[in-house]
């Protein structure tokens, strides 16, 4: 995926290999298995108004950062399934930013944060499934008033993880 439309499919895995703007979305909701930024350059995937369900994010060890929507509250992202999980997994230098609002797919769904990397949650979320870190930095807000972790059930997280409220 280059800037321009992306694809949409369950089992799609659409990978961001080189960006001059911004990634837009080809539909109101897109499907996909997984998003992958590989990238050297930052990129911005623009949710306005729109809505991605998938089961995960990925930005590569080499990948610069990735942004998941265009401003706090920018659009929506899903688990793919009903009740299901949403993992971030960061294994960049670079940090992942998710403006989005990360929302249940119709019942209570999880979200996974993974990788070496730095997760960063700037939207009012309404998830109320559980939130486990499993590696890397998790930082909700963006050193302003907006961001959370949504009514989560509870947060676990693993020896060596860092959960920080900005």
């Amino acid at each position: 995926v280059t800037t321009g439309t992306g694809a949409d499919g369950a089992t799609t895995t659409a990978r961001i290999t080189t960006t001059t703007g911004t990634v837009v979305l080809g539909a109101t909701t897109t499907t996909l298995n997984t998003l992958l930024q590989s990238a050297p350059t930052a990129a911005t995937v623009s949710l306005t108004g729109q809505t991605l369900v998938t089961g995960g994010v990925m930005a590569g060890r080499t990948a610069a950062a990735l942004t998941i929507g265009d401003a706090p509250g920018g659009g929506t992202l899903q688990p793919a399934t009903a009740g299901g999980e949403i993992v971030l997994s960061n294994f960049s230098s670079g940090t992942m930013t998710v403006n989005s609002v990360i929302a249940n797919n119709t019942s209570a769904s999880r979200l996974t944060i993974s990788g070496n990397g730095t997760v960063v949650l700037t939207a009012s979320n309404t998830l109320t499934g559980t939130t486990a870190l499993q590696g890397g930095t998790l930082r909700v807000g963006d050193g302003g008033t907006n961001g959370s972790l949504g009514s989560t059930a509870a947060v676990s997280m693993a020896p060596g993880t860092t959960l920080v409220f900005d």
